[in-house]
């Protein structure tokens, strides 16, 4: 039987790998890993021992189906095996392979940063920014405590430019580099001292915010907005919509003439590792959209600005769509939608029947049967010693599911 271990080599430097870890790369007849890992064990590897620089989990496990019995193989991973980690994937794809796989967990980046600051770990929220669309401001504008991986792509000026921008110049910014090597640097400050340095891509980042306020449901009032001679979605009318949008949050949600932004802001407070496009032409929306981002620390805000459907096509697959403005086109916004994922929920909010009407016309192609509201809201004003209440015009709001049709089976040809 093959022997195989998946191990984590930690921050690169071997006085902190786990005693079986280091063994079992002596007694290997094989060493597979990136270039930089097989570097750092170099000294621990027999010199009969063969060393296959490789990362992607097919080719690995391409490697390891083309070995004979009774090899044993270290495989090498930065960091920790369960923490951003390449490790599960190769996990995943020996699991039918028949090779006795062993796993050597290692330190991560995160646990040595929370090491050197005397801080505890299970108060924070962890995330990396390797290659993945992370946006910091949101996240820390929620969150006490956020650790964060970064790297060559987006590195800690880069990240602390974000919060600046976003109004979270208070925030304190620990950037730990090279850790646990000789070259380790711990630099802490507020963001605005990170600006234009340079830091190693080795580093991970501790973003605290004692002012954070986790959000859990829509429901800001009208008055909390940058608004200008802009029609806005009010606030019972949001809250409804917002909640059949069902979002979660790593959605993707296409906010279709945003106006002011008031969904867009919402959405994006909710879904927090996901993206809100905010579509809107209007130059005047646009420019309040952006202001009202800031405010509410949504990085996660993407503005568009143009006309829908023609703008559709170059934004990101979306997993829900929200049209609060479709200018009589609403069929030819749910045909791009329905095109770029036909699964994507669509809420629709109209304030004519006749839009009700083409809307749910246009939702038999490709849609569920739409669940249909009329919301009609009054507000109590104060009228001497009474209070009289002012009703709102009715909003009808048309939510549905998308759907991927079935092939229609072929009929067997008959029996001669």
């Amino acid at each position: 039987m093959k022997e195989i271990a998946l191990i984590g080599i930690g921050p690169g430097n071997t006085e902190h790998m786990t005693s079986g870890a280091l063994e079992f790369v002596q007694r290997a007849d094989l060493v597979i890993g990136a270039s930089r890992m097989l570097e750092a064990v170099a000294v621990f590897i027999g010199s009969s021992c063969r060393v296959i620089p490789e990362y992607r989990a097919a080719e690995i496990r391409r490697i390891l189906d083309a070995e004979p019995d009774g090899i044993r193989a270290a495989v090498l991973f930065s960091g920790d095996t369960g923490f951003y980690s390449g490790a599960p994937a190769v996990f995943s794809s020996l699991s039918d392979s028949g090779m006795n796989v062993t796993v050597y967990p290692g330190i991560s980046s995160v646990t040595m940063v929370s090491a050197r600051l005397g801080i505890s770990l299970e108060d924070g929220y962890m995330a990396s920014i390797h290659g993945r669309s992370v946006h910091p401001a949101v996240l820390v504008s929620q969150r006490k405590k956020v650790f964060l991986l970064v790297g060559k792509s987006t590195d800690p000026a880069e990240v602390c430019r974000k919060l600046v921008d976003y109004d979270l110049s208070r925030v304190l910014v620990t950037v730990g580099e090279e850790l646990g090597n000789p070259t380790e640097r711990i630099t802490i400050g507020q963001p605005e001292a990170f600006l234009g340095r340079a830091f190693s891509p080795l580093s991970v980042m501790v973003l605290e915010n004692p002012s954070a306020v986790a959000v859990t449901s829509p429901g800001l009032p009208d008055e909390a907005f940058i608004r200008g001679n802009v029609p806005m979605t009010k606030e019972e009318i949001r809250t409804v919509s917002v909640s059949k949008l069902h979002l979660n949050d790593d959605s993707v949600l296409w906010d279709v003439g945003a106006g002011t932004g008031s969904i867009s802001i919402e959405a994006a407070r909710l879904a927090v590792k996901g993206t809100v496009c905010a579509i809107e032409k209007n130059k005047e929306a646009v420019e309040l959209i952006a202001a009202n981002a800031r405010k509410f620390h949504t990085d996660n805000v993407c503005i568009t600005e143009g006309s829908a459907p023609e703008i559709l096509s170059e934004l990101p697959t979306p997993t829900h769509v929200f049209v609060g403005g479709s200018t009589g086109r609403i069929r030819e916004i749910l045909s791009v939608v329905h095109a770029k994922n036909p699964r994507a929920r669509v809420v629709i909010n109209a304030i004519s029947p006749e839009t009700v009407g083409r809307t749910i016309d246009a939702l038999q192609d490709g849609f569920a049967e739409p669940e249909i509201l009329t919301i009609t809201t009054a507000k109590a004003r104060r009228a001497g010693g009474i209070h009289m209440m002012i009703g709102g015009n009715p909003i009808y709001l048309i939510a549905a599911d998308g759907t991927v049709s079935e092939e229609p089976e072929h009929p067997k040809p008959a029996e001669q």
